[in-house]
């Protein structure tokens, strides 16, 4: 089940808190809003799984909504500087009615959101609006009121405060949600996440790599560590040394990635070459699990310091 992260707090009942896009040149121009993994929800690395913005449609515009979310370099109170887009995905107008909040969760890709992270919403469409058809992006308060949207008018090269003329709302900040799925494992004192995707390689399906899919997967790898080599591995690793504890990541992505590689082998070359990175994976997570079945080692690295 998705969870909320960040999000402002709307005003559909302000008239004067909205964006009215019905210019001629409006298609040249993208509106953009920072956000921060952190600032209003949890504080940690969550997989995006859908946006909500506050939209209403007047009349009967045709094409998309684009929404787009970017890493970003840097930001003040009057610019943005744009880093590299993560995912894209869009509303149909068709989809779009009275004001309230419409959904966005077709989003292509895997995209994971880091804690303490700032990241950019961009929005965008290739379709004529007019006076008669139109579309009203309403405004809200993000994080104390800090007013963090832009708009470009040369397909984001240069982002300015939001002060556009036509958009009668002046400074403002998008009325916007996002959702996402969490990364969790026994032991909140390692995160194999990256591990895992490393070792699956560039072939392995989207849909296994994401947070709450390599969740499960990382939580089992620990318990087989746990059970064969009969010591809880899971609640111990916060307490081994750095220069001995790694050797338990490796065993427990290893696992991981086999369980990545096997849930769908279509993105690689060949299934050959799936079932020889699985036996790899195999090969080295024994080895390593032999190791820490003995028990003299197990009292060595809880020794080191």
């Amino acid at each position: 089940m998705a969870n909320l992260y960040e999000n402002s707090t709307s005003a559909f009942a302000d008239s004067d808190a909205e964006w009215t896009v019905e210019v001629s040149d409006i298609n040249t121009v993208l509106i953009g809003q920072i956000f921060n993994v952190g600032l209003v929800g949890k504080n940690e690395k969550f997989n995006l799984s859908s946006i909500k913005l506050g939209l209403a449609k007047n009349g009967t515009p045709t094409g998309d909504l684009t929404v787009e979310i970017w890493s970003v370099t840097s930001y003040t109170t009057s610019t943005m500087v744009l880093n590299e887009k993560l995912c894209s995905g869009s509303i149909a107008f068709a989809d779009i009615g009275a004001v309230g909040w419409y959904l966005c969760n077709n989003f292509t890709g895997n995209t994971v959101l880091e804690a303490s992270t700032s990241y950019a919403i961009v929005l965008n469409h290739m379709e004529t609006l007019t006076a008669a058809n139109y579309l009203t992006i309403y405004s809200g308060s993000y994080g104390g009121g800090q007013r963090l949207a832009y708009y470009s008018i040369d397909g984001g090269v240069i982002w300015k405060e939001q002060m556009y003329d036509d958009f009668p709302g002046g400074t403002e900040d998008l009325a916007f949600q996002i959702y996402g799925t969490t990364y969790t494992t026994g032991s909140a004192s390692y995160d194999n996440y990256n591990n895992t995707i490393a070792k699956a390689g560039a072939g392995a399906d989207t849909t296994s790599k994401s947070l709450a899919n390599i969740s499960l997967y990382v939580q089992s790898a620990e318990s087989v560590l746990n059970v064969r080599t009969k010591k809880n591995w899971t609640d111990a690793y916060a307490a081994l040394n750095e220069d001995v504890k790694y050797i338990v990541d490796e065993i427990i992505s290893s696992l991981a990635a086999i369980k990545v590689i096997n849930y769908n082998m279509a993105g690689y070359t060949s299934r050959l070459e799936a079932e020889g990175m699985k036996l790899t994976l195999m090969n080295e997570a024994e080895k390593y699990i032999a190791e820490l079945k003995d028990v003299d080692i197990q009292k060595w690295m809880a020794a080191v310091t």
